[in-house]
């Protein structure tokens, strides 16, 4: 990836990487990224909790998902796994909750916590807007309008901070700028080359992380039924995202699509995680007992 300045880049993984390097014993400076394995290995857990109760199996189970999650490369210090992790962690949240009966205390909780997905990854602005407007679909009119406005606010008070640093709304990181009086010019030709060619990478993406093989799977095997109805919005916001992100880089495609796309799917395999979860459950109790 292009280099980015500190002012560019949210700040709460490298506050908490300083952190932990510095109150270490042996102030060395692995111990700060081991933070990140540490919530990585936290949501790991929360999965296979749900799976099973089988120990054995428990154990065989946390073994094949950090197999299929696994990436040397992103292990030494990429912010893709606490990326990961928090979000797995907050979907558990939403997932012992009832959101149709969600008091204010829970919601805005809920809202603060994924709040700090904007500031450990730019992207993480997307990802904090699906599960806000995920959470306040289910709720009566007056809670949503409060939701919607704390929601608003904090992603104004982000892209405010962003603007003051850099004199710029731009998503570096994704090298996305967003620029509404810039001259906008369509081709069909080179739109389907390009959608071609942003698909071509998610298929080998699928396979670099494997997490996707099991899932698609799981859908083959058990079609989704009413209670599971959310993947579908999950989903949708996925593809969007991904193309809409692509279409609109202002990078080369092919180098941004290279070095970019399968870690952006990475990240959003941690919205099916608790699902598949609930998946695995299922046909453990269907196949095995």
């Amino acid at each position: 990836d292009t280099p980015l300045s500190p002012a560019e880049y949210p700040h709460l993984g490298g506050i908490i990487w300083a952190l932990f390097w510095k109150i270490s014993f042996l102030n060395y400076e692995f111990f700060g990224r081991m933070i990140y394995i540490f919530v990585y290995v936290i949501s790991i857990l929360l999965i296979a909790e749900k799976i099973t109760n089988n120990i054995n199996l428990k154990l065989l189970f946390i073994l094949i998902l950090f197999f299929l999650t696994f990436d040397h490369y992103l292990f030494s210090g990429y912010q893709e796994y606490l990326l990961f992790g928090l979000t797995i962690i907050i979907f558990n949240f939403l997932n012992k909750l009832d959101l149709k009966k969600l008091n204010y205390f829970n919601g805005i909780f809920l809202i603060l916590s994924s709040y700090l997905l904007v500031w450990v990854k730019n992207e993480g602005i997307f990802y904090f807007s699906s599960i806000i407007l995920y959470i306040i679909y289910f709720q009566p009119i007056k809670k949503k309008l409060l939701f919607l406005f704390i929601s608003s606010s904090l992603i104004f008070i982000r892209m405010f901070l962003f603007d003051k640093a850099t004199g710029h709304i731009s998503i570096p990181g994704l090298n996305l700028d967003i620029d509404f009086l810039k001259t906008f010019n369509f081709s069909f030709s080179n739109f389907i080359f390009e959608i071609f060619l942003i698909t071509k990478h998610a298929i080998i993406a699928f396979f670099k992380y494997p997490i996707w093989l099991l899932f698609f799977f799981s859908l083959f095997l058990k079609k989704i039924d009413k209670k599971e109805i959310h993947i579908i919005y999950f989903s949708s916001f996925s593809l969007i995202f991904i193309y809409a992100i692509f279409l609109n880089s202002q990078a080369d495609l092919n180098w941004h699509l290279s070095v970019t796309l399968d870690r952006v799917l990475f990240q959003l395999s941690s919205f099916f995680m608790i699902f598949l979860s609930f998946r695995l459950q299922y046909f453990m109790k269907k196949f095995i007992s």
